[in-house]
């Protein structure tokens, strides 16, 4: 089990660092999506 997890780890540090430009290039539109998930989640749970 904690192995997985320090494999986990490791990769989403590779991943964060190789797509860090991106996100921060997109992180405006990045949220716009992540509320209307959220809005749509909250609607699907009513």
């Amino acid at each position: 089990m904690a192995q997985s997890i320090e494999a986990y780890e490791l990769a989403l540090e590779v991943f964060t660092e190789k797509h860090a430009l991106y996100f921060r290039r997109n992180t405006i539109h990045n949220m716009k999506i992540a509320f209307k998930i959220k809005a749509g989640l909250e609607k699907g749970t009513e």
